[in-house]
C-alpha cells in the first residue's frame, strides 16, 4: 500500500462526491424554479383560503345555538361546530411541588419527576483525583478512519444522499 494509491482512491471519491453534489444541486434549482413559477398562484390562494376561514369561522362564532346539539356539522367536506377545547393546568410548579411534598407526601414520586444525571461535560473538567473519588475513569478515544469532503456544503449532500440510500 502507497500514499500515492490512497491519494488516487481520494481523488475518485472526491469525483464522485462533486458530481452527486452537481446533481443534486441540479434537481433544488429545478424544484426551486418549479416553485417559484406557481409562488405567485400558491400565495393569492392561500390568503383566499384563509379570508375564507376567517369568513366561515366568524359564521360559526356568531351562530353557537345552531351547534348544540350536534355540536359539529359537516358541509363539503369542512368541519364546523365546537369542540372542547384540551383540558389545561393553571399552576406555579415550585408551589405545587412544595404542597404535594407537604399534603400529598406518599403519591410525591407519582406526581414529581425528578431527573438525576451527571453531567459528562463537567466531569470531563475535573482533574484524574476528583474523578477516581466518584469512580469515572477517563477512556481514550480510539483513532477512527475519516473520509469526507473538507466541503462542508458537498459534505452534507454526500451525507444526505449516502444515508437515504443506506
Amino acid at each position: 500500500m502507497s500514499l500515492a494509491k490512497i491519494e488516487k482512491a481520494a481523488e475518485k471519491y472526491a469525483m464522485h462526491c462533486q458530481a452527486l453534489t452537481d446533481a443534486a444541486n441540479q434537481a433544488n434549482a429545478e424544484i426551486e424554479a418549479v416553485h417559484q413559477k406557481h409562488r405567485t398562484t400558491i400565495e393569492k390562494l392561500a390568503k383566499g383560503c384563509a379570508k375564507a376561514e376567517t369568513a366561515l369561522r366568524d359564521l360559526v362564532e356568531g351562530s353557537p345555538e345552531l351547534f348544540e346539539k350536534p355540536k359539529t356539522q359537516t358541509f363539503a367536506g369542512i368541519k364546523v361546530g365546537y369542540q372542547k377545547g384540551k383540558d389545561t393546568l393553571d399552576m406555579d410548579a415550585d408551589i405545587t411541588v412544595e404542597r404535594i411534598i407537604k399534603k400529598l407526601p406518599d403519591l410525591k414520586d407519582s406526581l414529581i419527576q425528578t431527573t438525576l444525571k451527571p453531567i459528562a461535560a463537567a466531569i470531563m473538567n475535573l482533574d484524574a483525583k476528583q474523578q477516581a473519588v466518584i469512580g469515572v475513569s477517563v477512556v481514550a478515544g480510539m483513532d477512527t478512519v475519516v473520509v469526507k469532503p473538507v466541503d462542508s456544503a458537498i459534505s452534507k449532500t454526500v451525507a444526505a444522499h449516502l444515508q437515504a440510500n443506506r
